[in-house]
């Protein structure tokens, strides 16, 4: 029969209670039974998940949990005629639940602040500096009080039935009995669901107290496993032939992201003609991260946008294919969010200032640098790792970037491939500076190289002056540089340092723009064939060195 509206529903809310009443309970239960805090400065409300120690944007769980604590079953005629049906909730409801819990939890964004050197792993919480590990134990195992359940709601129904088929009572004996049976049990199954309600509620409770402190907003999708190796990518690594120094460097790197600080003021740049396996690396480095732990801007967004560098805040690393050779005008930015200064940014929607300090690591891919004034301070922060062996598609042994990742990112290669990282990191922390480090002279020869190749060939290979003269040609009276020698010794040049050739009509056209600026202009030897540059001193022969790393 349905219930009267004076009763109580099973989950023992009181029809008759005021909305206030309602709501107090309501809230309650949801502080009981779930772990929620809201960021006083931005107002956001987030919610602690046990399963894997990690904060979440709240609303969504909230309404969940709304929904279900207003949710009240209608009972038909017939057990079979038993539904539940959503009585009480709107969105009012929510917005006013959701207010109260707000004000009840307030914390102050400083006292939001996961640890520097700790990461959410699946299976646990790691030290990255002293590879303490916190275990996440997994919810127990309620199989067997559910079975339980089951079998004692089966018994229940058979006495019922039996009682039904055997019956030869009054009506109000009949009715007495089927209470008392139906009694007796719920209190039997209400025992084993208290059994469940507790061992989960001691678990939310374990894993609270454990990992809540942490204030982990993502996690790694990687299992920590101290014995775990990882041999195919270290054959991977081997094959890219770019010697142990900068496959370390590669390693310090990685676990580098991995460390929620800016100690060493370092950006990186993976530079290399095409199909060197660049992307196949920064694949391997998101895989290890995943995908909520890396932004994906472009150095013109982070330069450029004013909205765009939030999206930064609380990564580990920004990895961006997209470093076109456009000059940079100023390099501060990029110095700022290399340091541990503050950085303001305009949210979009809400047009709101909101200033975080950056500590994703800004790693991009490109075939050349972008030039940029000279900057000493600058030029020390740029670690660039050369790639030179190229995979072309069709080559034997040469596998696609789906084989790569499927072959290299299986949970152990990864879980070796953590630890690597971890152990390198140490290391790193100690010396103080990356493996393949340069003096700032040396990274600023480098950079110009990688980022304007025939300007830094002309300044270095080349020698202007009409003093020259004194180093006449004793076959043509005059000191000449001719062309075709111009363009053969750049294209040693080139090979020699790794970087893209420009073709000949091209390098061409941009010699003779330099050449008219420092007044020169070709002129044509009719003897012995040829055009040539007068008073021009080709200073520096390079060889053919295709495999020479500068």
């Amino acid at each position: 029969m349905a219930k009267d509206k004076t009763q109580s529903n099973d989950k023992g809310e009181n029809y008759d209670e005021s909305p206030a009443e309602r709501r107090s309970k309501i809230i309650a239960k949801i502080e009981n039974k779930h772990k929620f805090i809201t960021i006083r400065e931005t107002d956001e409300l987030l919610y602690f998940n046990p399963h894997d120690g990690q904060w979440y944007e709240g609303d969504s769980y909230l309404r969940e949990f709304v929904v279900e604590e207003t949710t009240i079953p209608i009972v038909g005629k017939k057990t079979t005629d038993k539904i539940d049906k959503i009585i009480g909730f709107s969105t009012s409801i929510f917005r006013e639940i959701k207010a109260i819990l707000q004000i009840k939890t307030y914390v102050n964004q400083k006292n939001f602040v996961a640890p520097i050197d700790w990461i959410n792993l699946r299976n646990g919480a790691l030290n990255v500096r002293t590879s303490e590990f916190i275990a996440r134990d997994h919810e127990p195992d309620y199989t067997k009080e559910e079975k339980e359940i089951k079998v004692l709601r089966e018994e229940m129904n058979s006495k019922l039935q039996k009682q039904w088929n055997d019956n030869k009572t009054s009506d109000q004996e009949y009715q007495k009995r089927t209470e008392e049976i139906t009694k007796e049990y719920n209190a039997k199954i209400k025992q084993k669901k208290d059994e469940i309600k507790k061992k989960r509620e001691e678990w939310i409770n374990s894993e609270i107290e454990k990992f809540e402190k942490f204030c982990f907003i993502s996690s790694i999708p990687v299992s920590y496993d101290p014995k775990a190796t990882c041999p195919k990518i270290d054959r991977f690594f081997g094959e890219l032939e770019i010697g142990e120094e900068m496959t370390m460097t590669v390693f310090e790197l990685f676990g580098y992201t991995l460390l929620k600080a800016y100690p060493i003021k370092s950006m990186f740049v993976f530079v290399g003609p095409h199909d060197t396996a660049k992307s196949s690396v920064a694949n391997l480095l998101e895989k290890m991260l995943g995908t909520d732990n890396f932004s994906a801007l472009s150095l013109d967004s982070i330069m450029e946008d004013k909205f765009e560098k939030h999206k930064l805040f609380g990564k580990l690393a920004n990895i961006s294919g997209e470093l076109a050779p456009k000059f940079i005008n100023t390099t501060t930015l990029l110095k700022e969010l290399m340091g541990s200064d503050s950085i303001s940014v305009r949210m979009m929607h809400t047009q709101r200032n909101f200033t975080f300090i950056n500590h994703a690591k800004l790693i991009f891919l490109t075939n050349q640098l972008p030039g940029t004034f000279d900057d000493d301070a600058f030029f020390s922060k740029v670690e660039i790792l050369e790639f030179h062996k190229q995979f072309l598609a069709g080559e034997k042994n040469t596998k696609s970037e789906e084989e790569l990742d499927t072959e290299l990112t299986s949970d152990q290669e990864l879980s070796g491939l953590l630890n690597k990282s971890v152990s390198a990191l140490k290391e790193l922390l100690k010396r103080g500076k990356f493996r393949n480090d340069r003096t700032v002279q040396e990274k600023k020869e480098l950079y110009l190289i990688k980022s304007n190749p025939l300007k830094y060939y002309i300044e270095t290979a080349l020698e202007f002056n009409e003093e020259l003269n004194d180093i006449a040609d004793p076959d043509r009276n005059t000191l000449r540089a001719y062309k075709r020698d111009l363009f053969e010794n750049y294209i040693l040049f080139c090979k020699q340092h790794s970087v893209p050739e420009l073709p000949d009509t091209l390098f061409y056209k941009k010699m003779r723009e330099y050449m008219v600026k420092q007044g020169k202009r070709d002129q044509r030897d009719n003897l012995h064939g040829g055009s040539y540059y007068v008073d021009v001193y080709i200073k520096k022969w390079f060889t053919d060195t295709k495999n020479t790393v500068s």
